[in-house]
């Protein structure tokens, strides 16, 4: 079997939903339907990101992380979590996000 097979098979098994390559300094990471969102600014309230975030789609969770301990206590860590209903959904916020 050559490469160019191989690549195919490969590629007739994806999802039909595009998956971008990865990206290192977008503060973006895929898992699911969920995303990581990071290098926020630590003056962004969760209601701030939540308006953000919400037009896309229907939120099924959002975790905004708060320092707990440490001289940063009380403090935003600078990076939440937006979990989506759908992967769809995702995707379109996560398209958005990049470009």
């Amino acid at each position: 079997m050559n490469e160019d097979s191989k690549s195919t098979k490969k590629a007739e098994k994806t999802d039909s939903i595009p998956v971008p390559p990865p990206l290192p300094q977008s503060g973006i990471t895929i898992l699911a339907h969920k995303l990581w969102v990071g290098n926020l600014d630590k003056r962004l309230t969760e209601q701030n990101i939540l308006q953000f975030v919400i037009p896309y789609g229907e939120v099924v969770s959002f975790r905004y992380l708060i320092h707990k301990a440490g001289p940063d206590k009380g403090e935003p860590r600078g990076y939440c979590f937006v979990e989506y209903s759908t992967r769809e959904v995702r995707y379109v916020c996560l398209v958005d996000f990049l470009y």
